[in-house]
């Protein structure tokens, strides 16, 4: 932020002392730094308003082990559940006092009682200053397809009415900070079950939008919105983690989004990573306070590493333990040579590796000097990108040519490269941007090259997932980056403003999104396209 822009926001400050209307500035976002630990929920409170099946309850463990005081709002729950839940194993506690579960009967579709519920208890536990997370599970009621056709209709405003409580009850109730996460499992597809599947598919549907538009009203809270769509052979443990994901600071500029989570690629299970990871502690088993050290003994190459986002993932892949191979272009070296340091200083190994990785060439330099000096790689992270913006009636044939050829050609070539050093159980991480799902004024080039990489990324997932190599995604929308400083005052406010959190995110937030993805979480997420723009108004 430039000085003069830090004037403007301080006198819009001290106008809103006297205004007569309210101006409503957006509320800093509360982020977490350094290496992940076993307790990311610690001093939140996690609400779960349902508690029924096998699902629930390893959302509800999991939010529980990670540090978060947990209350159930069901008015039924499994008493099976609830009893696992308070005889919970000290190791799953981290090493931390046995905390007692607290329910309220509140059913979840009663949006008054919901709200009520949710203040009562955080004045209770003297948290209600602390950000929440309330984690709402879309259920459609049972027998939804024995009525035929003609349940679809009740069964779906049933569902709708959910919606409607959630909402209500986040907005008047939740503190700053807060995190909403709506759970959506719709049923396998068959015959059988025609009726619960169309009533699901339409539930699903109108969660998507309404979670963008709640992101949007509760944006400048620092609050935010976001959908787990679990599909049919999704495991338990994999949604639990996605959820405790995005109820933490870690996902503090993902919003209005909505996460797909399906069966491991390879049919992995649960703690597996194709011998190269580490299951996290804190799920279950022993573990404390520390670091997680997620990819310990792997092998990480971030192109495009040696600034900005690039930068960013380096750092934090290295503080989970990975060993990271740095590529950029050769006139990177000096900005480089500052990211290796900091890792080495902080007990990690990188390596520089110059190359343009937009030339054939230069992408099977990079695979054999990965080779020469790691042996294999695990997280492959293709993120070197680059703009040469001008509307297309301006755009001379090298401004398209370069855009293409590094942000879509480059990753294409630098796969190919590398595929054959990577492990069964790795991962493929390929940096799109919203401008490839909406596209964007003066980027023709670009959005057309990034919308490929989406593409792409679902290409590749099919042909590596017998592998177990999970392939995604990241679209990240306004970071405040070197690249996106430059573009004039007028656009970045623009930007600003069109997201629902009325601010930049910055390069440390997607990195956060890798770092989970490149877990052994992360898998169930293979083929999934993320957005982290903190709830961009355009595109789905």
């Amino acid at each position: 932020m430039t000085v003069l822009e830090r004037w403007a926001e301080q006198g819009l400050r001290r106008l809103g002392r006297w205004l007569p209307v309210a101006v409503a500035l957006p509320a800093p976002l509360v982020r977490a730094s350094g290496p992940w630990t076993a307790r990311e929920l610690a001093g939140r409170t996690a609400f779960v308003t349902r508690l029924g099946d096998a699902l629930d309850l390893a959302i509800a463990r999991r939010l529980g082990a990670e540090g978060a005081a947990l209350v159930v709002l069901d008015p039924g729950p499994d008493p099976a559940a609830l009893a696992v839940l308070d005889e919970r194993p000290a190791a799953e506690l981290a090493g931390q006092p046995r905390p007692q579960v607290r329910r309220r009967p509140v059913a979840g579709q009663d949006a008054a009682a919901l709200a009520g519920a949710l203040a009562a208890e955080l004045e209770a536990g003297r948290n209600g200053a602390a950000p929440a997370v309330l984690v709402h599970r879309l259920a459609l009621p049972p027998g939804a397809a024995a009525g035929g056709a003609l349940a679809v209709a009740p069964a779906v405003e049933a569902a709708l009415e959910r919606l409607y409580a959630a909402g209500h009850a986040a907005a008047r109730a939740l503190p700053r900070s807060s995190r909403v996460v709506l759970i959506v499992a719709p049923p396998a597809a068959g015959a059988a079950q025609d009726a619960e599947h169309q009533a699901a598919a339409i539930a699903c549907g109108a969660a998507g939008a309404f979670a963008r538009s709640l992101a949007r009203e509760l944006g400048r809270r620092g609050t935010t919105v976001n959908v787990l769509l679990v599909r049919p052979g999704a495991l338990p443990a994999d949604v639990a983690a996605a959820a405790a994901f995005l109820g933490s600071a870690r996902s503090a500029f993902v919003s209005g989004a909505q996460l797909v989570l399906g069966p491991r690629p390879g049919g992995g299970e649960a703690g597996g990573r194709g011998g190269h990871g580490e299951e996290h502690a804190g799920a279950g088993g022993a573990g404390g306070p520390g670091p997680r050290r997620l990819l310990a003994g792997q092998v990480a190459v971030v192109t495009g590493g040696a600034r900005g986002i690039g930068a960013a993932i380096a750092r934090a892949l290295a503080a989970e333990g990975a060993a990271v191979a740095l590529n950029d272009l050769e006139d990177s070296e000096r900005a480089a040579a500052a990211v290796l340091e900091e890792i080495r200083n902080g007990g990690g190994r990188a390596a520089f590796v110059p190359a343009d990785i937009a030339d054939p060439a230069g992408a099977r330099a990079l695979a054999e000097a990965v080779r020469a000096e790691f042996g294999g790689l695990d997280v492959l992270v293709n993120n070197a990108g680059t703009t040469r913006d001008r509307t297309i009636a301006k755009m001379d044939p090298e401004g398209w040519r370069q855009a293409v050829r590094v942000n879509l050609l480059g990753q294409l070539l630098t796969t190919e490269a590398l595929e054959p050093l990577l492990r069964d159980g790795g991962r493929v991480v390929n940096l799109s941007s919203v401008a490839g799902i909406a596209g964007n004024f003066g980027q023709t080039n670009y959005a057309a090259a990034k919308a490929g990489v989406i593409a792409f990324t679902e290409q590749l997932a099919r042909r590596l997932g017998a592998r177990g190599i999970a392939v995604l995604a990241l679209a990240p929308g306004y970071i405040r980056t070197g690249m996106t400083e430059r573009m004039p005052w007028i656009h970045r406010e623009l930007a600003r403003q069109l997201t629902a959190l009325a601010q930049p995110g910055e390069p440390a937030d997607v990195a956060e999104v890798v770092r989970f993805v490149a877990s052994a979480e992360g898998a169930a997420l293979h083929g999934a396209t993320i957005r982290v723009d903190g709830g961009m108004a355009i595109g789905r």
